[in-house]
């Protein structure tokens, strides 16, 4: 089965989005084909794009790379970039498909997503998984519904129907308006009605592993059941949303990212010991880990030990 699916990113997000795309064709099943669109930024460079590119040659898969043309004035808020409004055009960008997946690149895939392309879209704009989130009061402030709000980080899209309908025009509106997370509200409001809700194994933020272990049962995932919380700790997608994201600081399960890391094709021994041993939280490496991570990158087949005596 051919499986399009798009991601975004800047020359910032380069190695993140190997990655997560790395992650996504790890588990493929056999008969998986994936057609992957990489939207860049202006500010990438050819080193950047020769890298993604060249993802295509370590697995079986189509790599797609389109510049981003589209010129357009939008309020980003605290976001900074540009590059989040990116996943409205996805439609326009890339008409020859009607159905499409848009994920974002600071996530990682732990089973295929192949089976899902079936979901029946022919009366919704997209399908996506609800938010497990805390700001019910912002929420209904922009006129959408708490227990129905989703994620935009992870989603199925029907470009058709957006197209037809003429999404984009009613995004535009919306662009210059101040929002919490513009991209996200956008489409929260626009869609509002017309989308279909994946289980919350497909996607979970980082900070779902928190809410649930440390602090049990909340407001944010009363929508849940049990059953379906235990799935998405162990087979779930994760989305590491927020500031501290796993390249760069600890976070809630930054082990998996890691593990993805490792596996990709551009792994640097280097940077991934360097940055282990920066990691000054104990909560997230025992005592024991930190000494195997020490002697290995010292004493390991490519440590540093092994260079210098060479």
């Amino acid at each position: 089965m051919t499986i399009p699916i798009v991601f975004v990113t800047d020359r910032s997000l380069v190695m993140p989005t190997c990655v997560s795309v790395s992650s996504l064709l790890l588990n493929a099943k056999a008969d998986d084909y994936y057609d992957v669109y990489i939207i860049l930024d202006k500010d990438i460079d050819e080193t950047s794009r020769n890298k993604l590119q060249a993802l295509d040659t370590c697995f079986t898969c189509s790599i797609t790379l389109i510049d981003f043309a589209y010129s357009f004035q939008a309020d980003s808020g605290t976001w900074g970039t540009d590059t989040i409004f990116y996943r409205l055009f996805i439609p326009q960008l890339i008409p020859e498909h009607d159905k499409i997946f848009y994920s974002d690149v600071d996530v990682i895939f732990r089973n295929s997503i192949s089976e899902l392309y079936n979901t029946n879209l022919e009366e919704y704009y997209l399908a996506a998984t609800k938010c497990l989130h805390e700001g019910h009061k912002y929420i209904h402030s922009i006129g959408c519904d708490p227990y129905t709000y989703f994620c935009s980080g992870f989603m199925l899209l029907n470009s058709k129907k957006m197209r037809d309908d003429n999404l984009i025009m009613k995004f535009s509106e919306l662009m210059s308006s101040k929002f919490t997370s513009p991209d996200q509200d956008m489409l929260n409001i626009v869609c509002k009605g017309k989308v279909a809700f994946f289980s919350p194994e497909l996607c979970v933020f980082d900070q779902f592993f928190y809410f649930h272990i440390m602090k049990g049962k909340s407001v944010d995932i009363v929508s849940y059941t049990e059953q379906e919380l235990q799935e998405a700790i162990h087979t779930s997608i994760i989305h590491y949303i927020g500031v501290d994201k796993p390249w760069k600081n600890p976070c809630w399960r930054n082990d998996i990212w890691w593990g993805y890391y490792k596996k990709h094709p551009y792994y640097d021994e280097k940077f991934y010991f360097e940055k282990q041993l920066c990691f000054k939280n104990g909560d997230y490496f025992t005592l024991k880990q930190r000494l195997r991570l020490i002697i290995r990158y010292f004493l390991g087949e490519k440590g540093v030990l092994k260079k210098l005596f060479k």
